[in-house]
């Protein structure tokens, strides 16, 4: 569905510069290990968000907003957890891989702060969609984009 950055597979450059072995048998069983670690802690993570997530939802909700680097990480469990509640605002995201090409990463490698601004983007974002097609609905798209010129 979704391959993130955070892909776990044997090839993953990050995952490889964390092995000791230096045989290729040992490198495999490590890899794997590390793998099947980082799986088991993902899904258990994924399960206390879940946990938070239930215990502050709203009885409904129109359009759930999703941003941030967890976002990123758990986008496929996101996806499957807001399936019943409308169509997903994803701008978050869109910002956060905008900005990753912007801007790329900082000299260690590591994602930049980028992050932690497209979770306040992201609200504003949908707050200004909202608010546009209230207007669309009131004056048409020719009449405001008249008025935005004006």
């Amino acid at each position: 569905m979704f391959r993130s950055r955070f892909h776990l597979a044997d090839d993953n450059p990050h995952l490889l510069n964390l092995l000791r072995s230096r045989s290729e048998r040992g490198r495999k069983a490590e890899i794997e290990e590390l793998i099947a670690a980082i799986e088991k802690a993902k899904a258990n993570y994924w399960q206390r968000v879940k946990e938070q997530l239930d215990e502050r939802r709203p009885p409904y909700i129109d359009d759930p907003i999703v941003s941030g680097g967890g976002a990123l990480f758990f986008q496929n469990e996101l996806i499957s957890y807001f399936k019943e509640d409308g169509q997903i605002y994803w701008g978050g995201i869109e910002l956060q891989e905008f900005l990753n090409e912007e801007f790329g990463k900082e000299e260690n490698g590591q994602d930049g702060l980028f992050a932690r601004l497209a979770d306040a983007y992201s609200q504003f974002v949908a707050y200004r969609d909202e608010k546009l097609a209230a207007l669309r609905e009131k004056y048409g798209d020719r009449q405001l984009a008249e008025v935005g010129n004006g």
